[in-house]
């Protein structure tokens, strides 16, 4: 934001922080915003045939785990480490991609705690709660005691970039979208794959 600023001062932003991804969907069918951003563990979430999606980057999904856990192979987690633990899960929108992690490698999600933000999630399994999923990008600057690990196959959400299908953007949004899908592109992509 403080770079897109810089560049292009005269235009002013106003940010929904915290709102979920059918809260963007209904913001855009109804003209409220111009442009959203989204996650989704899978990009066919998107409910509404109004609203295009532009996949702009692929975030891994890791286990988040206490400083004092560690795996039969370093930075590495399989499900059958993970059979039978508990799991502390985000009560937001958040938590389906979690869910959804947990789905496909066939885990259930023994989870009795909550939280309803990521840095939550991060404290709790720092405290030795449990285990939490989230996207890497969340974890960018965490400084809590814990230990992060690519699930084996290694799992992926989609930063998606959503607007109003057959609507043209301002000229200011147009500018901004651009910004977003640049600054996107120079994360180095995690999508790399790995060899056990």
């Amino acid at each position: 934001m403080n770079n897109f600023r810089h560049h292009y001062p005269d235009i002013q932003i106003h940010i929904f922080a915290g709102i979920n991804n059918a809260q963007i969907v209904k913001k855009l069918e109804q003209n409220e915003i111009d442009i959203g951003i989204s996650s989704y563990y899978s990009c066919d979430t998107i409910s509404s045939s109004a609203i295009s999606s532009t996949v702009i980057y692929e975030d891994e999904m890791v286990c988040v785990a206490n400083s004092d856990f560690h795996t039969s192979t370093p930075g590495i987690i399989t499900a059958e480490e993970l059979q039978n633990s508990a799991f502390i899960i985000s009560d937001q929108d958040y938590g389906v991609e979690s869910r959804s992690v947990l789905e496909k490698l066939h885990l259930n999600a023994n989870s009795t705690i909550t939280a309803t933000d990521d840095a939550g999630l991060v404290a709790m399994a720092s405290a030795g709660l449990g285990f939490c999923i989230l996207g890497r990008l969340v974890l960018k600057g965490t400084t809590s005691p814990v230990n992060v690990y690519s699930f084996h196959p290694r799992q992926f959400r989609h930063i998606a970039l959503l607007q109003k299908k057959n609507v043209a953007l301002s000229p200011a949004a147009e500018i901004f979208q651009k910004h977003i899908i640049s600054y996107a592109s120079s994360y180095p992509n995690p999508a790399i794959p790995f060899n056990i």
